[in-house]
């Protein structure tokens, strides 16, 4: 869906860095109904990037609208209940947080930025090892890397940053899907190797892949650092004087 709603828009000289959280290689392409029923109800126009499998999963899960009102009741139950137990409570809310109302004109989420979030990360990753690796992901972004090469486009592997507890866990499985994305003469460039991507727990904010304000910095050097080398490591952009 991602690399679908892109591709419209890519042209001769752009860059796209591919950092896909590592959860993501081991769920159907196509999605879930709940999430492909928020997307179109939040965003209409995107539909025309859904296949008819994706259509019909939708199609399945409207039924279940008034479901909504039932997990919106349950959350708030849950808020109120966090005052009566030993854990640890929080005036912020993460769903306020990661909102479309928090994203500067570069794209990045700023939410966080200043924010003290009490909860410890509680999203350990999905067991990608168990589950298997869905190697049509793979077959996607090689498929979307021929089309750009072909349009101009450099496109570039900067694994997303990961929790070093999920990345022992999984580090076979996210090693072969670096193997397979890499490898022959048309395999995708990626300067550094997935565990060149890994940090200690603390440096991330609610989920094993979503850095703090006060250490995302060192992931957006890597990511400039990673355009450069596809440059010789020249830098590929004018001074922005405006």
């Amino acid at each position: 869906f991602i690399l679908s709603e892109v591709r419209p828009y890519m042209k001769s000289g752009d860059i796209a860095v591919i950092a896909f959280e590592w959860d993501n290689y081991g769920k159907s392409v196509d999605g879930d109904g709940a999430s492909l029923l928020a997307v179109a109800r939040s965003n209409p126009a995107m539909m025309k990037h859904l296949t008819p499998k994706q259509f019909g999963l939708i199609a399945l899960e409207a039924p279940k609208i008034a479901q909504t009102k039932i997990l919106r009741v349950f959350r708030r139950f849950l808020e109120r209940s966090r005052s009566i137990t030993n854990e640890p409570s929080s005036d912020v809310s993460i769903v306020e947080i990661e909102s479309a109302r928090h994203l500067d004109k570069h794209g990045d989420l700023n939410g966080h930025v200043g924010v003290e979030y009490d909860y410890p990360v509680y999203n350990e990753g999905d067991d990608i090892g168990a589950s298997g690796l869905d190697k049509q992901h793979l077959r996607l972004i090689r498929k979307f890397e021929e089309q750009m090469t072909e349009r101009g486009v450099t496109v570039i592997l900067s694994y997303t940053p990961t929790a070093r507890l999920y990345y022992d866990q999984q580090s076979e499985t996210i090693d072969l899907a670096h193997e397979l994305l890499t490898s022959g003469p048309d395999g995708l460039y990626a300067p550094r190797p997935p565990k060149a991507y890994v940090f200690e727990t603390d440096y991330f904010f609610d989920t094993i892949y979503h850095l703090k304000a006060t250490t995302r910095g060192e992931r957006s050097l890597m990511v400039a650092e990673d355009v450069n080398s596809a440059f010789g490591g020249q830098p590929a952009c004018n001074t922005n004087t405006q």
